[in-house]
Protein backbone atom coordinates (compact mmCIF):
# COMPACT_ATOMS: atom_id res chain seq x y z
CA UNK A 1 0.00 0.00 0.00
CA UNK A 2 1.44 3.45 -1.06
CA UNK A 3 2.33 6.39 1.39
CA UNK A 4 -0.71 8.94 1.86
CA UNK A 5 -0.55 12.19 2.40
CA UNK A 6 -1.01 14.10 5.21
CA UNK A 7 -4.17 15.97 5.54
CA UNK A 8 -1.80 19.11 6.63
CA UNK A 9 0.75 18.74 3.90
CA UNK A 10 -2.94 18.81 1.37
CA UNK A 11 -4.39 21.69 2.59
CA UNK A 12 -0.48 23.83 2.85
CA UNK A 13 0.10 22.22 -1.12
CA UNK A 14 -3.77 23.47 -2.15
CA UNK A 15 -2.88 26.75 -0.47
CA UNK A 16 -6.14 26.32 1.62
CA UNK A 17 -3.68 26.85 5.05
CA UNK A 18 -0.29 28.41 5.60
CA UNK A 19 2.13 26.55 7.90
CA UNK A 20 2.15 28.26 10.54
CA UNK A 21 -1.83 27.68 11.21
CA UNK A 22 -0.84 23.39 10.65
CA UNK A 23 1.52 24.72 13.35
CA UNK A 24 -1.49 26.01 15.66
CA UNK A 25 -3.77 22.95 14.72
CA UNK A 26 -0.58 20.91 15.48
CA UNK A 27 -0.04 22.27 18.89
CA UNK A 28 -3.92 22.32 19.64
CA UNK A 29 -3.94 18.67 19.60
CA UNK A 30 -1.04 18.08 21.67
CA UNK A 31 -2.48 19.96 24.34
CA UNK A 32 -5.82 18.71 23.62
CA UNK A 33 -5.67 15.07 22.37
CA UNK A 34 -8.09 13.82 19.29
CA UNK A 35 -7.09 13.90 15.57
CA UNK A 36 -5.34 16.56 14.06
CA UNK A 37 -8.84 17.28 11.95
CA UNK A 38 -10.87 17.40 14.90
CA UNK A 39 -8.11 20.18 15.94
CA UNK A 40 -8.46 22.26 12.69
CA UNK A 41 -12.29 22.04 13.21
CA UNK A 42 -12.06 23.49 16.87
CA UNK A 43 -10.24 26.32 15.55
CA UNK A 44 -12.31 27.48 12.72
CA UNK A 45 -9.34 26.74 10.26
CA UNK A 46 -11.73 24.26 7.88
CA UNK A 47 -14.98 23.64 7.07
CA UNK A 48 -16.28 19.87 7.36
CA UNK A 49 -17.10 19.79 4.14
CA UNK A 50 -13.54 20.92 3.78
CA UNK A 51 -11.91 18.19 6.01
CA UNK A 52 -14.08 15.76 4.24
CA UNK A 53 -12.84 16.26 1.07
CA UNK A 54 -9.48 16.52 2.20
CA UNK A 55 -10.05 13.00 3.81
CA UNK A 56 -10.93 11.52 0.12
CA UNK A 57 -8.46 12.79 -1.28
CA UNK A 58 -5.88 11.36 1.06
CA UNK A 59 -7.10 8.41 0.05
CA UNK A 60 -7.40 9.17 -3.79
CA UNK A 61 -11.21 8.23 -3.46
CA UNK A 62 -14.05 10.64 -5.11
CA UNK A 63 -15.60 12.68 -2.69
CA UNK A 64 -19.63 12.31 -2.87
CA UNK A 65 -22.84 13.76 -1.65
CA UNK A 66 -25.39 11.19 -2.08
CA UNK A 67 -29.05 12.13 -2.65
CA UNK A 68 -31.95 8.81 -1.56
CA UNK A 69 -33.08 9.66 -4.96
CA UNK A 70 -29.54 8.40 -6.67
CA UNK A 71 -29.30 5.38 -4.21
CA UNK A 72 -29.84 1.65 -5.65
CA UNK A 73 -32.17 0.37 -2.83
CA UNK A 74 -31.40 -2.73 -3.77
CA UNK A 75 -27.60 -2.82 -3.01
CA UNK A 76 -28.44 -0.40 0.22
CA UNK A 77 -30.29 -3.18 1.51
CA UNK A 78 -27.72 -5.59 1.27
CA UNK A 79 -26.67 -4.76 4.64
CA UNK A 80 -29.09 -3.93 7.30
CA UNK A 81 -29.78 -0.44 8.83
CA UNK A 82 -27.69 -1.12 12.15
CA UNK A 83 -24.96 -2.36 10.19
CA UNK A 84 -24.60 0.91 8.29
CA UNK A 85 -25.12 3.31 11.27
CA UNK A 86 -22.50 1.04 13.30
CA UNK A 87 -19.98 1.40 10.36
CA UNK A 88 -21.48 4.70 8.88
CA UNK A 89 -20.92 3.27 5.62
CA UNK A 90 -23.85 2.53 2.55
CA UNK A 91 -23.75 0.30 -0.24
CA UNK A 92 -25.21 3.01 -3.20
CA UNK A 93 -24.04 1.14 -6.42
CA UNK A 94 -24.35 -2.45 -7.66
CA UNK A 95 -23.32 -3.70 -11.13
CA UNK A 96 -21.87 -6.43 -12.15
CA UNK A 97 -18.24 -5.69 -11.53
CA UNK A 98 -18.35 -3.98 -8.59
CA UNK A 99 -20.55 -2.94 -5.20
CA UNK A 100 -20.17 0.92 -4.70
CA UNK A 101 -19.87 1.95 -0.41
CA UNK A 102 -20.34 5.48 0.47
CA UNK A 103 -18.16 5.72 4.11
CA UNK A 104 -16.97 8.42 6.28
CA UNK A 105 -13.75 7.20 7.20
CA UNK A 106 -11.88 5.62 4.16
CA UNK A 107 -9.00 4.70 7.09
CA UNK A 108 -11.02 2.33 9.07
CA UNK A 109 -14.08 -0.02 8.70
CA UNK A 110 -11.60 -1.94 6.54
CA UNK A 111 -12.38 -5.32 8.06
CA UNK A 112 -16.68 -4.59 7.83
CA UNK A 113 -16.09 -3.70 4.06
CA UNK A 114 -13.80 -6.73 3.66
CA UNK A 115 -16.55 -9.06 5.21
CA UNK A 116 -19.19 -7.37 2.68
CA UNK A 117 -16.95 -7.77 0.01
CA UNK A 118 -16.76 -11.61 0.56
CA UNK A 119 -20.47 -11.88 0.96
CA UNK A 120 -21.76 -10.31 -1.60
CA UNK A 121 -18.82 -11.66 -4.30
CA UNK A 122 -17.85 -8.30 -5.78
CA UNK A 123 -14.89 -6.08 -5.24
CA UNK A 124 -15.96 -3.10 -3.05
CA UNK A 125 -15.18 0.48 -3.84
CA UNK A 126 -15.12 3.16 -1.66
CA UNK A 127 -16.38 7.09 -1.72
CA UNK A 128 -16.26 9.25 0.97
CA UNK A 129 -18.77 11.39 2.55
CA UNK A 130 -19.83 13.07 5.68
CA UNK A 131 -20.55 10.68 8.87
CA UNK A 132 -23.78 13.39 9.40
CA UNK A 133 -25.05 12.67 5.25
CA UNK A 134 -24.33 8.89 5.75
CA UNK A 135 -26.53 8.50 8.42
CA UNK A 136 -29.17 10.68 7.15
CA UNK A 137 -29.02 9.06 4.18
CA UNK A 138 -29.40 5.56 5.91
CA UNK A 139 -32.82 6.96 7.73
CA UNK A 140 -34.03 7.81 4.39
CA UNK A 141 -32.86 5.05 2.86
CA UNK A 142 -34.38 1.98 5.52
CA UNK A 143 -37.61 4.53 6.37
CA UNK A 144 -38.99 3.71 2.20
CA UNK A 145 -41.14 1.18 2.09
CA UNK A 146 -39.71 -2.52 0.80
CA UNK A 147 -41.18 -2.26 -3.08
CA UNK A 148 -40.31 1.13 -3.76
CA UNK A 149 -36.95 0.96 -6.04
CA UNK A 150 -37.57 3.69 -8.87
CA UNK A 151 -40.02 5.65 -10.38
CA UNK A 152 -43.03 4.64 -10.40
CA UNK A 153 -44.44 4.62 -14.37
CA UNK A 154 -41.78 2.23 -16.22
CA UNK A 155 -40.77 3.55 -19.07
CA UNK A 156 -39.57 2.31 -22.53
CA UNK A 157 -35.79 1.29 -22.49
CA UNK A 158 -35.54 3.06 -25.83
CA UNK A 159 -36.38 6.29 -24.08
CA UNK A 160 -34.38 5.54 -21.32
CA UNK A 161 -31.41 5.01 -23.40
CA UNK A 162 -31.76 8.39 -25.19
CA UNK A 163 -31.82 9.99 -22.19
CA UNK A 164 -28.60 8.20 -20.97
CA UNK A 165 -26.94 9.37 -24.03
CA UNK A 166 -27.81 12.90 -23.87
CA UNK A 167 -26.51 13.30 -20.54
CA UNK A 168 -22.98 11.91 -21.84
CA UNK A 169 -23.10 9.10 -19.64
CA UNK A 170 -20.32 7.40 -18.59
CA UNK A 171 -21.81 3.96 -18.69
CA UNK A 172 -25.45 2.76 -18.38
CA UNK A 173 -26.75 -0.43 -18.27
CA UNK A 174 -30.13 -2.39 -17.41
CA UNK A 175 -30.99 -4.66 -14.58
CA UNK A 176 -33.85 -6.96 -14.98
CA UNK A 177 -34.64 -9.67 -11.77
CA UNK A 178 -37.94 -11.09 -11.56
CA UNK A 179 -40.69 -8.67 -11.91
CA UNK A 180 -38.73 -5.38 -11.15
CA UNK A 181 -36.48 -4.11 -14.46
CA UNK A 182 -34.09 -0.62 -13.53
CA UNK A 183 -32.55 1.22 -16.04
CA UNK A 184 -29.68 3.32 -14.39
CA UNK A 185 -27.09 5.81 -15.86
CA UNK A 186 -23.75 7.18 -13.99
CA UNK A 187 -22.98 10.78 -15.10
CA UNK A 188 -20.45 13.50 -13.81
CA UNK A 189 -20.34 11.25 -10.70
CA UNK A 190 -23.88 10.70 -10.06
CA UNK A 191 -26.53 7.77 -10.65
CA UNK A 192 -30.05 8.37 -12.35
CA UNK A 193 -32.59 5.26 -12.32
CA UNK A 194 -35.63 4.72 -13.55
CA UNK A 195 -38.36 1.82 -13.75
CA UNK A 196 -38.27 0.37 -17.43
CA UNK A 197 -41.04 -1.58 -19.13
CA UNK A 198 -41.20 -5.68 -19.01
CA UNK A 199 -41.33 -5.61 -22.88
CA UNK A 200 -37.45 -4.24 -22.64
CA UNK A 201 -35.82 -7.12 -24.75
CA UNK A 202 -37.90 -6.86 -27.70
CA UNK A 203 -37.76 -2.61 -27.80
CA UNK A 204 -33.48 -3.13 -27.37
CA UNK A 205 -33.63 -5.87 -30.54
CA UNK A 206 -34.78 -2.94 -32.41
CA UNK A 207 -31.95 -0.52 -31.02
CA UNK A 208 -29.31 -2.69 -30.24
CA UNK A 209 -27.65 -4.14 -33.53
CA UNK A 210 -25.96 -6.83 -33.43
CA UNK A 211 -28.54 -7.19 -29.76
CA UNK A 212 -26.18 -10.73 -29.15
CA UNK A 213 -22.99 -11.21 -28.71
CA UNK A 214 -20.17 -13.84 -28.07
CA UNK A 215 -20.51 -16.04 -24.80
CA UNK A 216 -17.44 -16.02 -22.81
CA UNK A 217 -18.52 -18.13 -20.17
CA UNK A 218 -21.59 -19.83 -18.30
CA UNK A 219 -24.23 -16.31 -18.54
CA UNK A 220 -21.80 -14.04 -19.35
CA UNK A 221 -20.97 -12.31 -22.83
CA UNK A 222 -19.82 -9.35 -24.21
CA UNK A 223 -19.87 -7.76 -27.54
CA UNK A 224 -19.60 -4.14 -29.83
CA UNK A 225 -22.58 -3.09 -30.92
CA UNK A 226 -24.25 0.24 -32.27
CA UNK A 227 -26.94 1.82 -30.40
CA UNK A 228 -29.36 3.53 -32.29
CA UNK A 229 -30.95 6.20 -30.49
CA UNK A 230 -32.61 9.60 -31.74
CA UNK A 231 -30.55 11.16 -34.48
CA UNK A 232 -27.49 9.21 -33.78
CA UNK A 233 -25.55 6.02 -33.75
CA UNK A 234 -23.52 5.53 -31.03
CA UNK A 235 -20.77 2.62 -30.89
CA UNK A 236 -20.96 0.95 -27.28
CA UNK A 237 -19.04 -2.20 -25.89
CA UNK A 238 -21.80 -4.53 -24.12
CA UNK A 239 -20.94 -6.67 -20.97
CA UNK A 240 -24.34 -8.88 -20.26
CA UNK A 241 -24.32 -11.26 -16.97
CA UNK A 242 -27.34 -13.71 -17.36
CA UNK A 243 -28.39 -15.02 -13.79
CA UNK A 244 -31.38 -17.63 -12.51
CA UNK A 245 -34.07 -14.66 -11.96
CA UNK A 246 -32.71 -12.14 -14.72
CA UNK A 247 -30.33 -10.15 -16.43
CA UNK A 248 -27.50 -7.22 -15.61
CA UNK A 249 -26.10 -5.14 -18.71
CA UNK A 250 -23.88 -2.40 -18.77
CA UNK A 251 -22.86 -0.62 -21.77
CA UNK A 252 -20.16 1.82 -22.17
CA UNK A 253 -19.75 4.24 -24.97
CA UNK A 254 -16.27 3.58 -27.22
CA UNK A 255 -14.73 6.71 -27.67
CA UNK A 256 -14.12 8.32 -31.37
CA UNK A 257 -10.64 7.81 -31.73
CA UNK A 258 -10.63 10.23 -34.72
CA UNK A 259 -11.83 12.85 -32.95
CA UNK A 260 -9.40 15.94 -32.41
CA UNK A 261 -11.39 17.35 -29.15
CA UNK A 262 -12.19 13.80 -27.65
CA UNK A 263 -11.04 14.70 -23.69
CA UNK A 264 -10.36 12.03 -21.46
CA UNK A 265 -12.10 11.78 -18.36
CA UNK A 266 -9.74 14.13 -15.34
CA UNK A 267 -8.79 11.69 -12.69
CA UNK A 268 -11.63 11.33 -9.60
CA UNK A 269 -9.46 13.51 -7.48
CA UNK A 270 -9.27 15.92 -9.37
CA UNK A 271 -12.30 16.34 -9.95
CA UNK A 272 -13.28 16.51 -6.46
CA UNK A 273 -10.70 19.11 -5.89
CA UNK A 274 -11.84 21.61 -9.07
CA UNK A 275 -15.23 20.91 -7.65
CA UNK A 276 -14.41 21.63 -3.86
CA UNK A 277 -12.72 25.19 -5.53
CA UNK A 278 -15.52 26.33 -7.36
CA UNK A 279 -18.48 26.10 -4.79
CA UNK A 280 -15.71 28.09 -2.57
CA UNK A 281 -16.12 30.92 -5.12
CA UNK A 282 -12.48 30.63 -5.38
CA UNK A 283 -12.50 28.85 -9.13
CA UNK A 284 -10.08 31.30 -11.21
CA UNK A 285 -8.24 28.93 -13.12
CA UNK A 286 -4.96 29.43 -15.74
CA UNK A 287 -4.86 26.89 -18.09
CA UNK A 288 -1.45 25.63 -19.51
CA UNK A 289 -0.69 22.52 -21.78
CA UNK A 290 2.27 20.70 -22.89
CA UNK A 291 2.16 21.68 -25.83
CA UNK A 292 1.68 24.92 -25.34
CA UNK A 293 -1.20 25.46 -28.11
CA UNK A 294 -3.25 22.18 -27.17
CA UNK A 295 -4.85 24.58 -24.36
CA UNK A 296 -6.63 26.76 -26.12
CA UNK A 297 -8.39 24.01 -28.82
CA UNK A 298 -9.45 21.63 -25.27
CA UNK A 299 -10.23 25.11 -23.51
CA UNK A 300 -14.07 25.29 -24.18
CA UNK A 301 -14.48 21.95 -23.65
CA UNK A 302 -13.09 22.32 -19.74
CA UNK A 303 -16.70 23.30 -18.93
CA UNK A 304 -18.49 19.96 -19.29
CA UNK A 305 -15.77 17.77 -18.94
CA UNK A 306 -14.75 19.34 -15.74
CA UNK A 307 -17.90 20.97 -13.97
CA UNK A 308 -21.46 20.02 -15.69
CA UNK A 309 -22.72 19.72 -19.18
CA UNK A 310 -25.77 21.75 -17.89
CA UNK A 311 -23.86 24.79 -16.74
CA UNK A 312 -24.37 27.83 -18.87
CA UNK A 313 -20.80 28.83 -20.60
CA UNK A 314 -19.40 31.16 -22.69
CA UNK A 315 -16.24 31.16 -24.57
CA UNK A 316 -14.69 34.76 -24.95
CA UNK A 317 -11.86 35.01 -27.73
CA UNK A 318 -9.58 38.04 -28.78
CA UNK A 319 -8.16 35.99 -31.67
CA UNK A 320 -10.49 36.75 -35.05
CA UNK A 321 -8.48 33.65 -36.50
CA UNK A 322 -9.03 31.10 -33.46
CA UNK A 323 -11.23 28.21 -34.13
CA UNK A 324 -14.77 29.05 -33.07
CA UNK A 325 -16.89 25.95 -30.84
CA UNK A 326 -20.60 27.00 -30.03
CA UNK A 327 -21.20 29.93 -27.58
CA UNK A 328 -18.04 31.87 -28.80
CA UNK A 329 -17.48 34.98 -28.53
CA UNK A 330 -15.14 36.93 -30.69
CA UNK A 331 -14.27 40.61 -29.21
CA UNK A 332 -13.89 43.58 -31.62
CA UNK A 333 -10.66 45.53 -31.62
CA UNK A 334 -11.14 49.14 -30.26
CA UNK A 335 -13.94 51.07 -28.24
CA UNK A 336 -16.12 48.45 -29.24
CA UNK A 337 -14.38 45.96 -26.87
CA UNK A 338 -15.46 47.77 -23.73
CA UNK A 339 -19.20 47.82 -25.14
CA UNK A 340 -19.10 44.06 -26.01
CA UNK A 341 -17.90 43.00 -22.40
CA UNK A 342 -20.45 45.36 -20.77
CA UNK A 343 -23.36 43.81 -22.94
CA UNK A 344 -22.33 40.09 -21.92
CA UNK A 345 -22.11 41.24 -18.02
CA UNK A 346 -26.25 41.27 -18.12
CA UNK A 347 -26.60 37.41 -19.07
CA UNK A 348 -24.91 36.30 -15.61
CA UNK A 349 -22.71 32.84 -17.49
CA UNK A 350 -21.89 30.26 -14.99
CA UNK A 351 -18.59 29.57 -16.46
CA UNK A 352 -16.28 31.49 -18.31
CA UNK A 353 -13.64 30.21 -21.02
CA UNK A 354 -11.38 32.91 -22.50
CA UNK A 355 -8.34 32.70 -24.57
CA UNK A 356 -7.09 36.45 -23.93
CA UNK A 357 -3.52 37.91 -25.92
CA UNK A 358 -4.58 41.36 -24.85
CA UNK A 359 -2.13 42.39 -21.89
CA UNK A 360 -4.55 44.85 -20.46
CA UNK A 361 -5.32 44.40 -17.21
CA UNK A 362 -8.48 45.85 -17.10
CA UNK A 363 -9.72 43.30 -19.86
CA UNK A 364 -9.06 40.76 -18.35
CA UNK A 365 -10.51 41.41 -14.93
CA UNK A 366 -13.55 42.63 -16.68
CA UNK A 367 -13.39 39.22 -18.82
CA UNK A 368 -13.91 37.59 -15.80
CA UNK A 369 -16.61 39.38 -13.97
CA UNK A 370 -18.69 38.02 -16.59
CA UNK A 371 -19.14 34.56 -14.75
CA UNK A 372 -18.54 33.43 -11.00
CA UNK A 373 -16.00 30.83 -12.51
CA UNK A 374 -13.60 31.29 -15.19
CA UNK A 375 -10.84 29.61 -17.30
CA UNK A 376 -8.18 31.11 -19.14
CA UNK A 377 -5.71 30.67 -21.43
CA UNK A 378 -2.91 33.73 -21.32
CA UNK A 379 0.02 34.15 -23.89
CA UNK A 380 3.12 31.97 -22.64
CA UNK A 381 5.06 35.13 -21.56
CA UNK A 382 2.66 36.08 -18.99
CA UNK A 383 4.66 35.08 -15.86
CA UNK A 384 2.50 34.19 -12.59
CA UNK A 385 2.73 37.32 -10.61
CA UNK A 386 0.90 38.77 -14.07
CA UNK A 387 -1.77 36.03 -13.60
CA UNK A 388 -2.34 36.08 -10.32
CA UNK A 389 -2.90 40.46 -10.19
CA UNK A 390 -5.60 39.45 -13.00
CA UNK A 391 -7.48 37.40 -10.40
CA UNK A 392 -6.10 34.36 -11.02
CA UNK A 393 -5.97 31.94 -7.98
CA UNK A 394 -5.08 28.18 -9.67
CA UNK A 395 -2.99 27.08 -12.40
CA UNK A 396 -4.23 24.13 -14.08
CA UNK A 397 -1.83 22.45 -16.54
CA UNK A 398 -2.57 19.35 -19.26
CA UNK A 399 -0.17 17.32 -21.11
CA UNK A 400 -0.76 15.08 -24.09
CA UNK A 401 1.41 12.34 -24.67
CA UNK A 402 -0.64 10.86 -27.19
CA UNK A 403 -4.69 10.92 -28.37
CA UNK A 404 -5.73 9.22 -25.15
CA UNK A 405 -3.19 9.57 -22.66
CA UNK A 406 -3.29 13.09 -20.78
CA UNK A 407 -1.53 14.06 -17.57
CA UNK A 408 -3.80 16.81 -15.79
CA UNK A 409 -2.08 18.67 -12.35
CA UNK A 410 -3.77 21.28 -10.79
CA UNK A 411 -1.54 23.69 -8.23
CA UNK A 412 -2.32 27.11 -6.47
CA UNK A 413 -0.75 29.97 -8.72
CA UNK A 414 1.83 31.92 -6.26
CA UNK A 415 3.15 34.79 -7.59
CA UNK A 416 7.04 35.29 -7.12
CA UNK A 417 7.08 38.21 -5.18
Amino acid sequence: MGTHRNVGDILVGIGRLTQDEVDRALAHQRAHGGFFGEALLALGLVSRQELDWVLASQFDLPYVVPRVDEVDLAAARLVTREWALAHTALPILRTPDALKVVVSAPNREGEALGELQERVGLPVERAVASAEQIRSLVHEVFALPVERRVAVVPRRVGDFLDEAVLADADRFGISAHGLRTTGWYVARGRTWRAAVDVHWRQDLARTLVPAYGEALAAGLRQWNADLRVKEAIVPVHVKELVTRDGAELVFEPVPLLDDPLSVPTPPADLLSEIAMIVASGAGKFRVRSSPEPFAADVLPHLPAVLLDRSLRALHLTDRSEARRPPSTVVLPEGPEREEVLQALGGFGFDVLTGELADRDPAVRARAQSLARTTFLVLPPEVDADEAFAAGLRWELTLQQAESTEWTWALEPLRPAR
